[in-house]
């Protein structure tokens, strides 16, 4: 639901403030564009979990948990750096 409601904001700020489409440069990554990339990032992987737990596949759900134990080592360096 929240990634859902992230990409939605994302959008909706994209159409409503004219602003312009991703771009490949680090520069022009504004608010929008990284809500909306971070929107269908939780979603998909929202979406692997799901289906991983309603299925009982190993595989599936062995993706979702490398996927967030990524995200959180990423996370974590990050936060390191600015501090």
């Amino acid at each position: 639901v929240s990634g859902v409601a992230l990409l939605s904001f994302g959008i909706y700020l994209m159409v409503n403030f004219r602003i312009a489409a991703l771009t490949p440069s680090l520069a022009s990554l504004n608010i929008p564009s990284m809500l909306l990339i971070s929107g269908i990032i939780i979603t998909c992987v929202s979406f692997l979990g799901f289906l991983g737990a309603l299925k009982e596949n190993r595989c599936l759900l062995l993706t979702v948990s490398l996927s967030l134990s990524h995200t959180t080592q990423t996370h974590t360096r990050i936060s390191e750096f600015w501090t």
